[in-house]
């Protein structure tokens, strides 16, 4: 089943209470973690393209689901989401690791000339992996 088939994000996703700078309580979906559950074993990487593929769409139903949040509140719902599923079901993190490693091992400029509107996911994967990789220490062993 491809990342984008009809009907995953009926089941995926229920809310997570996050904090906005208004002081009041936004639902936010946790997106990451129930679209990682729902593709259990599905995750198949065969390109960068596919894989950055993968994390646009993700971020662009993130944006979808509500128009009005920043690039923070975004990957705060993303932040979220990996430390969720990295409690709950560690292969399936490891396995959204690998994507966001293969999205970074080469071509990444490449992606960003030939699809410019890719640029700014892409930043926001950095900035995942940097956080990933500062917290390398805490995570849980295989």
């Amino acid at each position: 089943m491809p990342f984008g088939s009809y009907g995953w994000r009926d089941r995926l996703f229920s809310t997570l209470p996050t904090s906005n700078p208004d002081g009041f309580k936004r639902q936010y979906p946790p997106g990451l973690a129930r679209i990682l559950s729902a593709h259990s074993g599905r995750i198949a990487i065969a390109s960068a393209a596919e894989a950055t593929r993968n994390v646009s769409e993700l971020l662009q139903d993130i944006r979808n689901r509500d128009p009005q949040a920043s690039d923070t509140e975004i990957l705060s719902i993303v932040e979220n989401g990996l430390a969720t599923t990295q409690q709950t079901n560690p292969q399936k993190w490891r396995r959204w690791v690998d994507v966001f490693s293969v999205v970074f091992a080469g071509g990444v400029e490449a992606v960003k000339i030939v699809a410019p509107a890719l640029g700014i996911p892409i930043e926001v994967g950095k900035r995942l992996y940097e956080i990933y990789d500062r917290n390398r220490k805490q995570l849980p062993s295989r």
